[in-house]
């Protein structure tokens, strides 16, 4: 009966082995025909999956039988599908699949300029002879000393008297005949030291990294430059970068206060400290002035403040007054250690040196005599121990 058992356990083991087979084959590149490694196998409508070695091959086990498909996938190749693999049992089924290259099609990009096109001018009316410049520019020209006029001899057509002034000459032209202007309003000379008329001087007042890109034009000037002979300079300024600070919720109270007292008394200015959050967890400190203001029918028009930052003065007070507590708080340390030399550790001590001295001098055995010979020089090297630890910590 226990022979009987075995071998039906054996018979059964081999028809539920032989319910499943095993798809083997080789995954390559169609256009190279080189072999592509790791790459996925999976059965459609099944967990069953593998993955290709360096070689490219794979081999799936434990596949039902009957019809299935598989399907291939790698990264930059299409997916592709093989159906109707037909796996029986005691046979391994071989399939060779060739991959091929997938290509996405994409949109256009499209890369445009405007404002920092050098070749066009900020000025959308001055069609020609007009150039932008930055203020790298500036700073880059060599010999240029940083000097926006220094730059423009660069361009064709303009040309400098000499290298002891910022003169401009464009065409021929006079350099008198040069148009300054700032952020649209015209101005004479952006020069130190230039005589009157002129439009150029040894030293430039221009700090360069203060500008903004800006135009210079050489000829077909636009209407709005029509003092403009020689050539035109329009400079602006570069935008500040914009901060944010909220105020402390207590200085608005502060401010209600001082805004009352100005009208109270327009004659005076009121002074008035407020904090305000620096965004990172922190204080900008100001240190404002109040002042009232009345139109021309002496009523009340609003309050007139201007302030000034004093964060860094704050801030080093703040400094100054810790490193006031530190030296209070060692002061008193060294009087603690003043109080426990003398009362608490000297004072036993010299009632010791002075009892040693009194049996050194009575009628006491030799031998006696001389141990307190050695209590007094042992106490008297313990007191200058000490007395080197008191001067030790009031130097500290």
């Amino acid at each position: 009966m226990k022979k009987l058992f075995i071998l039906l356990s054996f018979l059964f083991s081999l028809m539920s082995f032989a319910q499943t087979g095993i798809i083997r084959g080789t995954i390559t590149d169609k256009q190279s025909e080189k072999s592509i490694a790791g790459a996925t196998v999976e059965l459609v409508n099944d967990s069953n999956s593998s993955l290709t070695d360096e070689n490219g091959n794979f081999a799936l086990t434990n596949v039902p039988l009957g019809r299935q498909t598989i399907r291939i996938s790698f990264l930059g190749f299409e997916n592709t599908t093989v159906p109707d693999i037909d796996v029986t049992s005691g046979k391994e089924v071989v399939v060779v699949v060739s991959l091929t290259e997938s290509f996405n099609v994409l949109e256009e990009v499209v890369i445009a300029s405007d404002r920092n096109n050098k070749a066009r001018s900020i000025n959308k009316l001055a069609a020609v002879s007009a150039r932008q410049f930055s203020p790298e520019e500036v700073n880059r020209y060599a010999g240029g000393r940083s000097d926006v006029a220094r730059l423009a001899p660069n361009f064709a057509g303009v040309a400098t008297a000499d290298d002891s002034r910022n003169d401009i000459v464009v065409r021929g032209n006079s350099p008198t005949g040069l148009l300054w202007r700032l952020e649209g309003i015209p101005i004479p000379s952006p020069n130190h030291f230039s005589t009157l008329g002129t439009t150029g001087s040894p030293v430039s007042a221009l700090n360069p990294n203060l500008l903004a890109n800006s135009d210079f034009i050489t000829s077909a000037f636009p209407a709005g430059y029509g003092n403009a002979i020689g050539g035109v300079f329009d400079l602006g300024l570069r935008k500040g970068q914009q901060y944010y600070i909220t105020m402390h919720d207590d200085e608005h109270q502060i401010c209600a206060e001082e805004a009352a007292k100005c009208f109270v008394n327009p004659e005076r200015l009121f002074p008035a400290m407020i904090r305000k959050h620096d965004g990172r967890g922190g204080y900008v400190f100001t240190q404002w002035e109040y002042k009232a203001m009345f139109d021309e029918n002496s009523n009340p028009s609003g309050i007139f403040c201007i302030g000034f930052d004093i964060t860094t003065y704050e801030l080093e007070k703040l400094l100054l007054r810790t490193a006031e507590t530190d030296n209070d708080r060692k002061a008193a340390a060294r009087q603690k250690i003043t109080f426990q030399q003398s009362h608490l550790v000297r004072a036993p001590l010299s009632n010791i040196l002075g009892l040693a001295a009194v049996l050194e001098k009575s009628d006491a055995d030799v031998n006696i005599s001389h141990l307190c010979k050695l209590i007094f020089e042992s106490a008297r090297k313990l007191d200058d121990v000490v007395r080197e630890i008191g001067g030790t910590a009031f130097e500290e």
